[in-house]
């Protein structure tokens, strides 16, 4: 079977390593394409992936072309925020702050003036009438039709871009099987809304599946549940070194003391935890709980948010340290072990709000956060989040004190949580089987997928009429859309600098 795999960048490879390894080894002929994408990308994976299998290749993206992707853009910019509306979301405000961050502040207001009751559904519905009656791209559907793929699968999707959705459509148009791989566990609740259905939509578990039916209506016949592939690894994983070792490693910590690893995360959830953390660990050092006083402290910076702890020094406290700085992401064999050794060594698992809290539960580490007025939106004020604490993974305290004693119990009886842990990560990382790995199941539904009846997007008869009720506006809308392209380049391509990686030679 060739397939394609559209990616938002190269390192989306770490979230499909295990299913695109799997299907290279069955033969399948795989291309990747990535969209543009503002910043550096490490390449590293995807050279890897080229070099292991000489049926993965990479293609260049064909940037949109016709005069109505601008269009397309300001109306699903319009209907991400729309979304929004829902009252699901009435206390993440700010989720709909970046909702609405990239509209006009007049548009944001005039919306948020008119009855929630009736903007919600009857504005989603237009939006929806002019997506379906814009044609789909000609540079698309050319670029489609010369890779020839059985299998269109596009990832993340949801993150308020939308050249992946126009190769959605354009794919559909030809009849060629489409898949959206939801790649994380915020992404149907935290982005923006599936504007283009594919045939198949591969998701993780059952409160995915939930979000992926009542927030982006899509219908459960098409949605099929495969676990957290992206976490396989952890399951077979052992530790490269002793403890003695990794703590000698880590900065000369004390292999006779508990470890506590703070797990940093990303800009949107922390703008600046830097300030956080150094009141958290005062209060740590202080704390009548002697376990959690003296223990080892790991600050470990999120992988694309580290800049700010470049000068942060913490020699200060005894046994405390920032550890690996500028280290990038898990996408390689020494990189995975550093991040695996860290977790695995620790006693116990604090962090703000990230996917680490997922990885630490499959190592049986109890994780905890300190829910304070610091993160409150992007804590509470987010629907994943909850999915942590009601699930019985992550345990949260609401002043210092309570936090030491819930530190100190689970770094001196990590066994009481183990139960607990392992029916959090039996529903929502395997819940086809703690043993079966998700590999397995995604790689048996993209097989399968070959043998689903596409379902073509047709352009409706009323389309012609649709644009030309819409042109004056469109004519704005293009223009402004537009201001964000560089001069000379071609219109699918936002403005921005991005560094272009080439592949590596056979």
């Amino acid at each position: 079977m060739r397939i394609v795999f559209l990616l938002r960048h190269a390192l989306y490879l770490r979230h499909f390593e295990s299913v695109l390894r799997t299907l290279a080894a069955r033969g399948h002929q795989i291309t990747l394409v990535f969209t543009p994408f503002p910043r550096y990308v490490d390449y590293a994976l995807r050279d890897s992936l080229i070099k292991d299998y000489p049926n993965i290749v990479e293609e260049p993206i064909a940037p949109r072309t016709g005069w109505w992707w601008p269009v397309s853009d300001g109306a699903r910019t319009l209907r991400d925020f729309v979304r929004y509306l829902n009252p699901v979301f009435d206390n993440a405000p700010s989720l709909v702050a970046r909702g609405g961050s990239r509209l006009p502040s007049a548009v944001r207001w005039l919306i948020t003036l008119l009855p929630r009751k009736f903007v919600y559904p009857s504005l989603s519905t237009l939006l929806r009438i002019i997506e379906r009656a814009i044609p789909p791209d000609q540079s698309v559907l050319s670029a489609l039709r010369r890779w020839s793929p059985d299998l269109l699968i596009v990832s993340p999707m949801l993150d308020f871009t939308y050249g992946q959705t126009d190769y959605i459509k354009a794919a559909r148009h030809l009849g060629i099987r489409t898949v959206l791989a939801v790649a994380s566990w915020d992404n149907l609740t935290n982005k923006g809304v599936v504007q283009a259905v594919p045939d198949r939509v591969i998701l993780w578990n059952a409160i995915q599946k939930h979000e992926a039916i009542n927030l982006h209506n899509i219908e459960a016949e098409r949605i099929r549940v495969t676990g957290a592939q992206l976490y396989d690894q952890w399951f077979d994983m052992a530790p490269s070194v002793d403890r003695e070792a990794f703590c000698a490693k880590a900065g000369g910590l004390d292999p006779s003391k508990p470890i506590i690893l703070y797990l940093c995360s990303s800009s949107f959830i922390c703008g600046n935890e830097v300030s956080f953390v150094e009141e958290w660990l005062s209060d740590l050092r202080r704390s009548k709980q002697l376990s959690v006083a003296q223990a080892n402290v790991i600050v470990r910076p999120h992988p694309t948010h580290s800049a700010q702890w470049e000068d942060v020094d913490f020699s200060i406290y005894d046994r405390a340290v920032i550890w690996p700085r500028n280290f990038g992401m898990p996408i390689d064999d020494e990189r995975k072990h550093c991040y695996y050794n860290s977790i695995y060594h620790a006693g116990a698992v604090v962090g703000i709000n990230t996917s680490g809290f997922i990885e630490a539960g499959i190592l049986g580490k109890s994780t905890l956060t300190l829910a304070t007025d610091h993160f409150k939106r992007t804590q509470e004020g987010t629907l994943h989040f909850h999915y942590l604490t009601e699930g019985g993974l992550l345990k949260v305290a609401h002043s210092f004190e309570e936090h030491a004693e819930q530190l100190s119990e689970a770094l001196t009886n990590p066994a009481e949580t183990q139960d607990r842990l392992k029916r959090f990560i039996a529903s929502f990382v395997r819940p086809r089987g703690l043993k079966r790995p998700a590999t397995e199941a995604f790689v048996e539904e993209v097989e399968a997928a070959h043998e689903l009846k596409p379902q073509p997007w047709l352009t409706p008869a009323y389309a012609p009429f649709v644009r030309a009720a819409i042109l004056p506006a469109a004519v704005f809308v293009r223009s402004k859309v537009l201001e964000r392209i560089n001069p000379g380049m071609p219109d699918g391509i936002e403005r921005t600098t991005y560094k272009v990686e080439p592949s590596i030679a056979r």
